[in-house]
């Protein structure tokens, strides 16, 4: 009889649902599965060649992502963007941007930085060969570095939990700049540098100044996605200053 210690491992447990997992918020974020889309659950199984149960793990982690949903008797669905709740999502990233880069600024480390930086560093790489998936991975990266050296949980869950619809927004703005953006590779380089003065604050501790460019590199982004807005329907939506009917009311297809 073969001894335990011989016997092939094998693929450890679990690992056919991570696989899924990461492969389908990939093409989530990616764009490749457009939100409201349909999901396949037996072309998942197929491809993978894994039971229906780790595909279904995998979609119920996705949609606690918030890029998923699982309805009854309807089966899966790729999370819609809805317009209606975007002003909502700007309006909580900018104080949870905010209030992690105030709080960095007075609790940081030297490895905070050396993060921050390397993010940096990534995002730069990514802009320079037109990776916008890898672009928008590093800049959400760089803030959830920053939120972490706020040194509080609670802010990195609350930052965690906005991501994946603005990871979505983010790469929509990032790969369709260069059909709405005039000189699209100065945008990248605007986002670079806004993320410097936000750096160089936090590592001087000077909490106002952390708080201010944060709240600009905010105010920046909810422009830019009204800009992309403006160029993908009929008439122009406001993102700001405005009752949320109005923003609904605005935003239909041509």
């Amino acid at each position: 009889m073969q001894d335990n210690a011989q016997r092939p491992i094998g693929r450890p447990k679990g690992t056919g649902s991570q696989r899924v997992y990461e492969e389908v918020r990939r093409r989530v974020l990616a764009l490749e599965m457009p939100p409201g889309s349909g999901i396949d659950e037996n072309a998942l199984v197929a491809e993978f060649e894994v039971s229906r149960t780790p595909v279904r793990e995998a979609l119920i982690r996705l949609s606690t992502d918030g890029l998923v949903s699982l309805l009854p008797n309807r089966g899966a669905s790729v999370s819609p963007l809805d317009i209606e709740e975007i002003p909502e999502l700007l309006e909580s990233m900018e104080l949870c941007l905010r209030v992690t880069s105030r709080w960095a600024a007075l609790r940081r480390t030297e490895e905070d930085l050396e993060s921050m930086r390397d993010h940096q560093v990534h995002l730069q790489e990514a802009s320079e060969r037109d990776d916008y998936l890898a672009m928008s991975e590093a800049n959400s990266n760089f803030h959830l570095a920053i939120a972490r050296s706020a040194r509080n949980r609670h802010m990195v869950r609350l930052y965690q939990s906005l991501l994946p619809q603005h990871h979505r927004l983010s790469l929509s703005l990032l790969s369709t700049a260069k059909l709405w953006v005039p000189h699209y590779k100065r945008y990248f380089t605007d986002v670079y540098d806004e993320h410097q003065q936000l750096t160089d604050a936090i590592a001087a501790s000077d909490s106002e100044a952390a708080d201010e460019f944060a709240q600009a590199h905010a105010r920046q982004i909810g422009e830019r996605l009204e800009a992309y807005i403006w160029s993908s329907f009929s008439n122009p939506i406001k993102l700001s200053d405005r009752p949320r009917r109005e923003v609904i009311a605005n935003g239909s297809h041509t």
